[in-house]
């Protein structure tokens, strides 16, 4: 092979390394900088129903196999003080007290959390109040307040339960940005509690959005704020909710949905 035709080919093959590398870096950069999902735009809970019949009955109650049923079963059913119904590893973070039902008896809300993990599943306990003094759990949701921690990253600021107007309230206040805060209202229907609100507020760049779910009303409020302009001109937006039953707390369901 002639000395020139060799020097071509070298060429050429430094060309198409140089090049395979640019694209490379191209694709690299370009995947971190994919813009991030706006998680006010879809609230994302649970499967859609079928029925806005508030009614419970066996078919709408969880499986035997769930997981709320069989964490439920590891505490006691029944207590003296709610000192009782606290296992180990656990120790209560959050609790207040209150109307929640319809006998006019303060019942209890607990929060607990594992002494030995901050990332595990905090517990939260509805304890009803009984004529003889003692309480009665109600139910167990593993989900309404989530973990302390995700590994080393706390995910909010500041969470609350309170029991206030017959209604158990759930506070989550994140530090802004795309974890948001949310609240969840829950209260006694037919002798089951019910979720029956939800309220979300998020801030990005450039806007903020708020979002309140009325699952009675089967209706959502949109607002969008755009932040960019001296006014803070907003939207509002409704949107109605597909047919569903009713989300119960120990299950912590509620509607997969997105903005039409």
């Amino acid at each position: 092979m002639k000395k020139s035709t060799k020097i071509i080919f070298a060429v050429l093959a430094f060309i198409l390394i140089l090049a395979s590398l640019l694209i490379y870096k191209m694709n690299w950069f370009g995947a971190g900088m994919k813009p991030q999902i706006h998680i006010s735009d879809t609230l994302a809970v649970a499967k859609k129903l079928d029925t806005t019949d508030y009614t419970t009955n066996g078919d709408t109650s969880q499986a035997e196999d769930s997981q709320a049923i069989y964490e439920q079963k590891q505490f006691p059913q029944t207590g003296n003080s709610v000192k009782d119904f606290i296992i180990e590893p656990y120790k209560i973070v959050m609790e207040d007290e209150g109307l929640l039902d319809n006998d006019n008896l303060k019942d209890v809300v607990v929060t607990l959390q594992n002494k030995n993990d901050s990332t595990d599943v905090r517990p939260t306990l509805v304890l009803l109040k009984q004529q003889n003094g003692g309480y009665k759990l109600y139910g167990v949701s593993l989900n309404t307040v989530p973990p302390a921690y995700q590994g080393d990253y706390q995910q909010y600021l500041n969470v609350s339960v309170e029991i206030d107007s017959a209604k158990l309230k759930v506070s989550l206040t994140g530090y802004g940005g795309p974890t948001g805060n949310q609240f969840n209202t829950y209260k006694f229907i037919d002798n089951k509690l019910v979720l029956i609100s939800i309220g979300l507020f998020s801030a990005g760049a450039g806007g903020q959005t708020y979002i309140d779910v009325d699952y009675l009303k089967n209706i959502v409020r949109f607002e969008d704020v755009n932040t960019m302009l001296d006014e803070m001109p907003s939207t509002i937006t409704h949107q109605k909710i597909p047919k569903h039953k009713p989300y119960f707390f120990e299950t912590d369901e509620g509607l997969d949905y997105r903005r039409d």
